[in-house]
């Protein structure tokens, strides 16, 4: 049973609730009169915490647990063996381990969110078999119940939210206090460009020390920097941006970058928009006005060897973000659809990635919308439209180019 259940003891000190505060306040309330009021009944008391791996469900119940002088029981759900998962006796080792050890158990990983038709029984038996327990059940899970009919069997359902604007910045500063940091490190426009849950940001912390001593061992002794933040920051990433595109390592600097004054200042304002975006839509508060569109879209454009790749490159190192290069004449396919599900597939992955996107050859989709006078007409503008929208969803930076030939 050690391999799936584990006991967190209440005098363990837990770890920041990084922005949930009000969370755990309200959470103690509600068990407080739940538990001494007139509402207190012989079955257990069901409480469902759900919200993304790393969001603090866990660090919320440790709190509980310090606060109620509770020991807490987890049971990771996913490795209990299957046939102590069914039937009438199902969970009654994990129940019984929680009574020797006068503890509450918390049910890690319970799928609530499948709903074929023999998981929905399959869900159905195990509420109602945690409803024959007396005290109280916690469950964690990443997605909210379903079928909605189950959540009749659950007392209270709560979402652990991401968390925004500067919420995410003063968890990175709470975080950041155990460490030697940099004073170079801006945990505004960290926050602003990697929307982590406070695992992440833990994990992220602890690998950019690890980088830190690296630089160390060379020689190069001294706190995180913001490099190692970036770093550090872009290991907790986890998509397949590379199986469509190709990763680009910038070198190119302003200095190499010969454009008239005119094109350089537009670039640079446009560098400045992400630069400055956790300022104007978190600390200025334009984010609770703008629900989409905050990202940033450029078109290059003229002859080939005029710098529009180079051009590019500047943006991502001036930023210190990964930029991908996209071919669209790879991209798009003769058959209806099959267009829009690749470039779909992209954006996907791209919104897990942080990253710039460099969309090369863009001659081949952006063609000039034309009146519809056969079936070819309608798809080649459908998959426009479809282009343009999902470039106005995506956060972050957009790169596109077009070579303009002379004839």
């Amino acid at each position: 049973m050690e391999r799936y259940m584990s006991l967190l003891s209440p005098g363990d000190q837990p770890p920041a609730l990084l922005g949930h505060e009000d969370i755990q306040a309200k959470l103690r309330k509600w068990i407080t009169r739940r538990a001494s009021g007139s509402e207190v009944s012989n079955s257990a008391l069901i409480i469902s915490l759900w919200g993304t791996e790393g969001a603090g469900k866990k660090t919320q119940l440790a709190h509980l647990g310090h606060y109620f002088n509770e020991p807490m029981l987890f049971v990771d759900m996913t490795k209990v063996p299957e046939e102590e998962r069914e039937g009438p006796d199902a969970l009654d080792n994990v129940f019984r381990e929680a009574a020797i050890q006068q503890a509450l158990p918390v049910l890690c990983g319970f799928l609530l969110q499948e709903d074929s038709e023999a998981m929905r029984n399959r869900k159905r038996e195990l509420l109602d078999r945690l409803k024959t327990m007396s005290g109280i059940v916690f469950v964690l899970s990443e997605q909210p119940c379903q079928p909605i009919d189950l959540r009749s069997r659950i007392d209270l359902e709560l979402e652990i939210p991401p968390l925004e604007g500067e919420k995410r910045s003063d968890a990175w500063r709470t975080l950041a206090a155990a460490y030697e940091v940099d004073e170079s490190v801006d945990w505004g426009i960290l926050a602003s460009r990697f929307v982590f849950s406070p695992g992440q940001m833990s994990n992220a912390m602890r690998t950019a020390r690890t980088l830190s001593e690296w630089r160390q061992e060379e020689g190069k002794s001294g706190p995180i920097r913001w490099s190692d933040m970036v770093e550090a920051c872009y290991k907790q990433l986890n998509h397949h941006l590379d199986a469509k595109a190709k990763r680009l390592t910038p070198k190119k600097r302003w200095e190499d970058l010969v454009l008239p004054e005119a094109q350089t200042k537009k670039l640079r304002h446009a560098c400045n928009h992400i630069q400055y975006k956790h300022t104007v839509y978190g600390l200025w508060g334009f984010d609770k006005k703008l629900s989409y569109g905050t990202g940033v879209s450029l078109l290059f454009s003229g002859p080939p060897g005029t710098g529009k790749t180079m051009a590019a490159e500047v943006v991502a190192k001036e930023l210190d973000m990964e930029i991908y290069k996209i071919d669209l004449s790879q991209i798009i396919s003769k058959y209806i659809g099959e267009t829009e599900k690749n470039l779909r597939e992209i954006f996907d992955e791209a919104e897990k990635s942080c990253a710039i996107l460099f969309f090369d050859e863009a001659d081949a989709l952006f063609g000039k919308r034309s009146e519809v006078k056969d079936s070819h007409d309608k798809n080649a503008n459908t998959e426009v439209a479809f282009l343009l929208q999902k470039i106005e969803e995506y956060g972050e930076y957009r790169l596109w180019r077009r070579t303009i030939c002379k004839t």
